[in-house]
C-alpha cells in the first residue's frame, strides 16, 4: 500500500484474503475497529482463485489474464492466485474466461 494522507492508503496490489477492495482501490483506515472504508474505487476487481496444487503453467495463465483480460497477476503462491481485472471488461467475459483458467488449473476455483 501507498499511504496518501493519515490513514489513507493506495493499494498497490489486490489482496489475497481481503473482500471487497481491489489494487488501485483508496481506503481508509480505522485501526481501532480494524476496519476500513473505500475512499474511490480504481475500476478494477480482485479475484482470487483457490488451487489444490501449484500453477504448472504460468505462462498459459498470464496469456488469459494480461492478453484476453487485460488483467494483472498479483500473486501466485502454492495454494491460490489472485488477479486484478478492469471491470469493463464485463462480468459475462470475466466470468468466462476465469472458467477457462480453472478448468485449465485442474482442481481450482474462484
Amino acid at each position: 500500500m501507498k499511504e496518501l494522507a493519515k490513514d489513507t492508503y493506495r493499494l498497490e496490489h489486490s489482496p489475497g484474503l481481503v473482500l471487497g477492495i481491489a489494487k488501485g482501490d483508496v481506503i481508509k483506515t480505522h485501526l481501532p475497529s480494524r476496519s476500513f472504508e473505500i475512499v474511490s474505487r480504481s475500476g478494477l476487481i480482485a479475484v482470487q482463485i483457490y488451487l489444490e496444487s501449484p500453477v504448472s503453467d504460468r505462462e498459459a495463465l498470464s496469456i488469459h489474464v494480461e492478453t484476453v483480460l487485460m488483467g494483472t497477476i498479483d500473486a501466485i503462491t502454492d495454494k491460490q492466485v489472485v488477479l486484478s481485472l478492469p471491470y469493463a471488461r464485463g462480468f459475462q467475459e470475466i466470468e468466462a474466461v476465469l472458467e477457462q483458467i480453472v478448468t485449465g488449473l485442474g482442481n481450482a476455483e474462484w
